[in-house]
């Protein structure tokens, strides 16, 4: 008996091993969680969350990464989390994991625009994400303020959550358990001027806590400060040219051959008027998210010739990888979706539009509150980009994206584009009444009367919006425009159309559609 059980342990030592060593790169965690192993992944995670520990917390960043891996809108994912979180509701590490997936949400919830052209309703969506997100880090920072995947969270919502504790605390408690070259970062990102600190908050934490980070030898107070305005490059190119010039300095006086001289070096953004053409193209990526501007600004700024058309490809089939580990993400979905219509293609190609169309419906997923996604879906309606009879049809989607966007004047005026273009195209072709058009039998006559009010409805908004001494600003000009919204109106006036639109007070014209789906 006792030579079985001894047998019986080998073999379990034997599995567990394998699947530790399975599991030690992100594919095998990966496979993991979509197997939906929610012991397996929870007794890695304290392995590795140990061998921090017992290293002297030289090294946090296997443990991030893993972390990172719940950033995603993967269905699969989502399923996995929803187990744990019943199987082991007061594990650190499912709370941890949980808050960086509800975290990722806000962010994509939220989406990239402006606030004043962000509707309330997603803003409100987002500050639920995060209010559960923060909660659940600031439970684990409490029972653990030594395990920086948590750490990382709070810092992370410092800037749009008053933490439970002051900001200073919270540093002094989490940097003295764990001095970490990443959470530094995040903290040194929260006292940014954009979010309300200073250069000087950001000089006085370099100063006090870089040298104690143990993780690489060449990190300094400058490196520290070099990487602030790295991190935040805009800020301080708009607010302070000073800070961006002693960054530029320390940059030019780095060896090329040390880690913050590498990341420097990589960055076009603070060498854009030092990059040469072969610089650009040596350190071109094509997985990066903004690879087709670069390819771009490499062909059009430094007349590398072809050089978009050879990379659109592999930007293609890197973009398509990357979203295939965040399959609902809206700015991975909407980058792919865009590449595949490069060069307009995709209305010539009917498997391309297709794969388009699928694309821009599950842009809605998690997007549902972002303008541009709403008006992506006036392509499954339109048969093609001069299908200006069409646009009736698509009126909900041109609505509900002018709604969501505040009533920006771009939308407005790309809405009074193409309707006044229908409306003049069935204008003309009324004369012959019922005829095919497109392939269809259409009522022209019909169409006329049912586009008029929506026409002069939104010439009216876009008017409001945009005057006829602003119409040609950048904000307001909408590209072929075959004619200006006041002259419109004046027609209108003379012939008296659609009387209850074109003389209404301009706030009841507002559309009437709602933000969610």
């Amino acid at each position: 008996m006792t030579y079985l059980k001894s047998i019986f342990l080998a073999v379990i030592a034997v599995i567990l091993t394998a699947t530790n060593s399975f599991a030690d790169n992100l594919g095998g965690f990966r496979q993991l969680i979509e197997s939906g192993k929610v012991a397996q992944v929870e007794q890695l995670l304290a392995d590795l969350d140990q061998a921090v520990i017992d290293n002297g917390y030289s090294d946090n960043n296997k443990l991030r990464d893993r972390f990172r891996v719940f950033e995603t809108t993967h269905p699969d994912y989502v399923r996995f989390l929803t187990d744990w979180s019943k199987a082991n509701p007061n594990s650190i590490y499912q709370k941890t994991a949980m808050g960086w997936h509800l975290n990722h949400l806000g962010w994509i919830t939220r989406g990239p625009e402006l606030a004043r052209h962000t509707h309330p309703d997603a803003f409100e969506q987002m500050h639920r994400y995060f209010d559960h997100s923060t909660e659940l880090a600031w439970d684990v920072f409490k029972q653990r303020n030594d395990f920086v995947p948590a750490s990382d969270l709070v810092a992370t919502h410092y800037l749009h959550n008053r933490g439970e504790w002051p900001m200073h605390v919270f540093v002094w408690v989490a940097m003295d358990a764990n001095t970490s070259l990443g959470l530094l970062e995040k903290i040194v990102y929260a006292y940014n001027p954009k979010w309300g600190g200073s250069w000087d908050e950001v000089k006085n934490l370099c100063e006090r806590y870089a040298h104690l980070v143990e993780a690489a030898d060449w990190y300094n107070a400058d490196a520290c400060r070099v990487t602030a305005v790295y991190d935040s490059i805009s800020v301080y190119r708009g607010r302070d040219k000073e800070v961006l010039e002693w960054a530029q300095n320390q940059l030019d006086t780095t060896p090329d051959d040390t880690v913050v001289g590498a990341r420097w070096k990589d960055s076009i953004y603070l060498r854009f008027d030092k990059a040469t053409p072969e610089f650009m193209v040596q350190n071109f990526n094509p997985a990066n998210d903004l690879a087709l501007n670069e390819a771009r600004v490499i062909e059009d700024r430094y007349g590398v010739r072809g050089f978009t058309e050879v990379q659109v490809p592999k930007i293609i089939e890197a973009e398509k990888r990357s979203l295939a580990l965040d399959p609902l993400n809206p700015d991975k979905l909407e980058t792919v979706a865009n590449k595949l219509v490069w060069g307009n293609k995709m209305w010539e190609d009917p498997q391309a539009r297709e794969q388009f169309l699928s694309l821009t419906r599950d842009r809605l997923v998690y997007g549902h509150y972002r303008p541009k996604n709403w008006l992506a879906q006036v392509s499954s309606v339109m048969s093609g980009p001069e299908d200006y009879v069409s646009v009736l049809d698509a009126r909900e989607f041109f609505e509900k994206a002018i709604v969501l966007s505040n009533y920006r004047k771009r939308y407005l005026g790309g809405y009074f584009y193409v309707l006044s273009h229908g409306y003049r195209q069935l204008s003309t072709l009324r004369r012959n009444g019922s005829m095919k058009l497109y392939g269809e039998t259409i009522d022209a006559q019909a169409l006329f009367e049912e586009i008029k009010c929506p026409t002069v409805q939104a010439a009216r908004l876009f008017d409001h919006v945009c005057p006829a001494d602003e119409v040609m600003s950048r904000e307001c000009r909408a590209e072929g425009f075959i004619e200006f919204p006041s002259e419109f109106l004046a027609e209108a006036e003379r012939n008296n159309i659609c009387p209850a639109k074109l003389y209404s007070p301009i706030e009841e014209l507002n559309y009437e559609v709602t933000p969610n789906l």
